[in-house]
């Protein structure tokens, strides 16, 4: 097999999705494919020698390589387990302008979760593209927050939103009689009345 690369190493410099790819990969007769490839290109299988300290440089060189932060975390473990290990993530994603998506929910802010929210027209579109900020904010009480951009109508729920009676209640709470909580949400209507919740959506209500 012609290759431009001299080494094992000088390939999985250079080409990290195609050694990745093949580390993991196994032949049927239960060989692995980094052997073949090493064999076939006549180097020499250095992977145990791979074990090296990176450095801050070699893992910000490392993450140019890739197109999205989470095709990098994916693809080159080792990298980015050195990175988080050593703290040096968040300057590594700022330096290529990457949003760190293993963010913990309770790092989250109201103000992050509603610069998250905005490019959305619809809740369900948030949840899916967004999960971590959308929970954080739902655990916290700052949907109607995050969504006041959004029109009432363009505020569609993910499916099964009005089988869960605090999501009922949060709405219930906001109509001044049964007439409007019936009109304006009507999902939520449908969910009390399913569920057997009416008699506590309307309590408050004339």
């Amino acid at each position: 097999m012609k290759t431009k690369y001299n080494s094992l190493e000088e390939w999985r410099l250079n080409e990290p999705k195609k050694f990745n790819s093949a580390m993991h990969r196994k032949e049927k007769n239960g060989k692995k494919f980094i052997d073949i490839v090493c064999e076939k290109a006549g180097w020499e299988n250095t992977v145990r020698n791979f074990r090296k300290a990176y450095t801050k440089d070699e893992c910000l060189e490392n993450i140019k390589k890739y197109s999205t932060f989470e095709e990098w975390k994916k693809l080159d473990k080792k990298i980015y387990a050195v990175s988080l290990r050593k703290k040096w993530l968040d300057d590594i994603l700022n330096t290529v302008g990457w949003v760190n998506t293993t963010k913990k929910l309770n790092n989250f802010t109201l103000e992050e979760c509603i610069e998250s929210a905005k490019p959305f027209k619809e809740r369900v579109h948030w949840l899916n593209e967004s999960p971590n900020h959308y929970h954080k904010a739902k655990r916290n009480g700052w949907l109607d927050e995050c969504c006041k951009h959004m029109k009432e109508s363009h505020q569609k729920y993910p499916m099964g939103w009005w089988d869960i009676k605090s999501n009922v209640i949060d709405v219930a709470i906001k109509c001044k009689t049964k007439t409007e909580f019936t009109t304006k949400y009507n999902g939520a209507y449908n969910g009390a009345l399913r569920n057997g919740w009416l008699d506590d959506c309307h309590k408050h209500m004339g």
